[in-house]
């Protein structure tokens, strides 16, 4: 059997490195000159705390010695006010994405050592599409800096000027990556946003090391007439903006309905649910008020362990989410 790929981003190089685990010749066709250049040097995360992140990327054969536990994570209101979650286990995994000392190297790597071959500044009618966003649902904006104060937990701010989004800080040892996630139907001028809130309202303002503005999509509908993965697939988590670990795991799912001739998309059906989850988070967001981000900081106290910030979101989730917050008291 011979499988030619799309796209060399993370969900390309899962489906292509699980392809040749199962002895199937793979090339992959890039049309950027190496793995990861949309991304320079950025830091993002994976989210620890409602699956096993670990074992979900083993199981794929993604490696994960590079990974970067965080243990804590501020969410702030508009007016900076924020309450703290931590715990003894990681909350998230944060990563380095890019050309080199990256996660996209590292898979590139296992899948040279296993004969995959490349072709980039190259396209190819394939039989997996992995050539990332399709339609614009989201625009990122990213800026990398030195992490100059030693910064050991996520932020993520709601602010008006991130538009029906938010913004975020992540670390990563000597980095952290400051961004916004935009709704793109509501966003006039993302960067002009951005710089506002990470200049003037945080002070963030030495050069960047790198800077990625970026597209996203996301979609539910199984009906392809190939096999899509990660962000062509619309596999994004909508309340967040981010694919990572769906873009791995639909490479993988995919590799897997090749490999053993499964129905790629009722192997999906389970993401697809999951995902329709964090859209339903999404909307009670966009429907947020400033002065219900702060009825939510007085409702959670400021600081809060992970079990007992899931039972406080699981009592908000159990009625009318404005109606419970108009009386955090109750």
């Amino acid at each position: 059997m011979y499988i030619k790929i799309a796209g060399a981003g993370l969900s390309g190089l899962s489906c292509a490195l699980n392809l040749a685990k199962n002895d199937i010749k793979v090339d992959v066709f890039e049309r950027e000159n190496c793995v990861g250049k949309k991304y320079g040097l950025s830091v993002l995360a994976f989210k620890a705390y409602e699956t096993n992140i670990l074992e979900e990327l083993k199981s794929a054969s993604i490696p994960t010695s590079n990974l970067f536990p965080i243990y804590k994570i501020r969410r702030y209101a508009p007016s900076m006010r924020y309450f703290e979650t931590y715990s003894n286990k990681p909350l998230y995994f944060s990563v380095i994405r890019g050309p080199e000392g990256s996660l996209e190297e590292m898979l590139l790597n296992e899948c040279m050592d296993r004969n995959v071959q490349f072709f980039f500044n190259q396209t190819s009618n394939a039989d997996v599409i992995a050539t990332g966003a399709r339609f614009t649902h989201f625009i990122g904006i990213s800026k990398t800096f030195k992490n100059k104060d030693k910064l050991d937990h996520i932020s993520l701010f709601y602010s008006p000027l991130a538009s029906g989004g938010y913004f975020y800080i992540i670390p990563y040892g000597d980095y952290i990556t400051a961004g916004g996630v935009f709704d793109a139907a509501s966003v006039v001028s993302p960067l002009k946003n951005f710089n506002e809130f990470f200049h003037k309202k945080l002070g963030l303002t030495e050069n960047a090391i790198h800077t990625v503005v970026s597209k996203a999509n996301y979609f539910h509908s199984s009906c392809f007439d190939k096999l899509y993965v990660g962000e062509a697939a619309g596999l994004l988590e909508p309340s967040r903006g981010f694919g990572m670990r769906t873009a791995l795991i639909s490479g993988k799912l995919a590799a897997d309905a090749i490999s053993n001739r499964k129905d790629y998309n009722n192997s999906l059906s389970s993401l697809f649910k999951e995902l329709a989850k964090g859209e339903k988070i999404r909307d009670v967001y966009s429907l947020m008020e400033e002065s219900d981000f702060e009825r939510l900081i007085d409702f959670m106290g400021q600081n809060l362990s992970i079990e007992e910030y899931k039972a406080k979101k699981e009592l908000l989730q159990s009625r009318k989410f404005r109606d419970r917050l108009s009386d955090p008291k109750e």
